[in-house]
């Protein structure tokens, strides 16, 4: 009566970095044969900046990567798509809201015949541009108001996110 393949917890350290380890119903220590070399990391970019969301798997080929955002599959289009190494690269960073925004949770599936595995979750966070917005002050209000940051050694900015 065989007995399933039970995963273990630990992760082997050596020649197969990285990968997991598992014990097959003979009792033969087996090395799982997909595993991430690296993964996205969180990232913060502006409106039109190129963003690259790193996913790099080992394993027997063919490993077939697939983008998540928000937990479904990203569309791949002109301005974004998986370079031939796996990553993610985005031309420029859209900042509108709902849909079209760039922002959120990113994760890449790797493939491969013998199963799958989902990257660590990375955000990609848009940076929120500040403005000094200046009013139209009486010049003997302005000093003042500066004098007051001055003294307590702290002026406030508001950052509005468009």
């Amino acid at each position: 009566d065989p007995k399933p393949v039970a995963p273990i917890s630990r992760r082997f350290w050596g020649a197969a970095a990285g990968a997991d380890v598992f014990l097959s119903p003979s009792g033969v220590w087996c090395f799982s044969e997909l595993f991430f070399v690296r993964e996205p990391q969180d990232v913060t970019a502006s409106r039109k900046d190129a963003v690259v969301l790193d996913c790099q798997a080992r394993g027997e080929a063919p490993i077939t990567i697939t983008w998540l955002k928000n937990g479904g599959k990203v569309s791949e289009n002109e301005r974004i798509y998986t370079l031939s190494n796996g990553s993610l690269y985005i031309s420029e960073v859209e900042g509108r809201k709902g849909e079209q925004s760039d922002e959120g949770f990113y994760q890449c599936l790797a493939l491969n015949k013998y199963g799958a595995i989902l990257s660590q979750k990375s955000h990609l966070t848009l940076a929120s541009k500040c403005q000094l917005l200046f009013v139209n002050l009486l010049p003997s209000l302005w000093l003042k108001l500066l004098n007051s940051a001055k003294r307590l050694n702290a002026l406030m900015f508001v950052c509005l996110k468009r």
